[in-house]
């Protein structure tokens, strides 16, 4: 039986103010649009507010990736990503530097699934303002833990990291290994980035609603919602 009242937001909103800093990526921008004598604020006057926003998918906020981020070829997410419905896996690990294949030992005991959601613990609220380009020991997905995922069978993968790589590995390697690029195939697997997952959830299994708007990019903003199973 799945809770549909009782899901869980695991996104960190995109706006102008707060959210995670990384790679000197600005904040999202958003702004009045203005036409001639139009003005899209009903406060300045104008018939209906109308918005627009300049962003970085990949430094904004939760973001979910395709292979088109590394493949040449560019596939965007649209093409690849066509199921939203996962039987999902949380699992709570220490914070430590290196995330490697110790820290995911409990998944072997357990039944496989198509999503595993990752979150690193402490896990405080101000993580979803975290400043990524100041802080050290930002922890990271090693080569041989994403081989350990891929092996489990998991095709969605989401973490509460502003990446599954080193934030200076300029070879990607977790990325690769995740999307299998060496074999030159479409990956359908997808990757989620910089989500955060509420101190109240238990490890355990969920049902993974993977939202995702229709924009033809490689990364695009996302909303993964948890959904309690029983």
């Amino acid at each position: 039986m799945v809770h549909l009242q009782k899901g869980v937001d695991l996104s960190i909103g995109i706006g102008p103010d707060g959210g995670p800093r990384l790679y000197g990526i600005p904040p999202a921008q958003i702004s009045v649009y203005q036409s001639g004598d139009f003005v899209g604020n009903v406060g300045q006057g104008g018939s209906c507010n109308v918005r627009q926003i300049a962003l970085n998918p990949h430094g904004n906020g939760t973001h979910t990736e395709c292979v088109g981020h590394i493949d040449k070829g560019y596939q965007t997410l649209d093409q690849v990503l066509d199921s939203y419905f996962h039987v999902s896996r949380l699992l709570t690990i220490p914070a430590t530097t290196q995330i490697g294949p110790a820290h995911l030992a409990p998944l072997v005991r357990l039944e496989a699934c198509e999503a595993l959601v990752l979150r690193t613990s402490p896990n405080p609220p101000e993580k979803r303002g975290m400043d990524y380009d100041s802080a050290t020991d930002v922890p990271y997905i090693t080569p041989q833990a994403m081989q350990m995922i891929v092996d489990l069978g998991v095709k969605h993968l989401l973490v509460d990291l502003p990446s599954v790589d080193k934030m200076d590995d300029p070879e990607l390697q977790a990325h690769h290994i995740f999307w299998q690029s060496a074999q030159g195939e479409t990956s359908k697997r997808t990757i989620t980035e910089l989500v955060y997952v509420p101190n109240h959830l238990a490890d355990g299994t969920y049902l993974l609603n993977l939202m995702v708007p229709n924009i033809v990019l490689d990364a695009v903003p996302s909303k993964p919602i948890l959904y309690p199973l029983h």
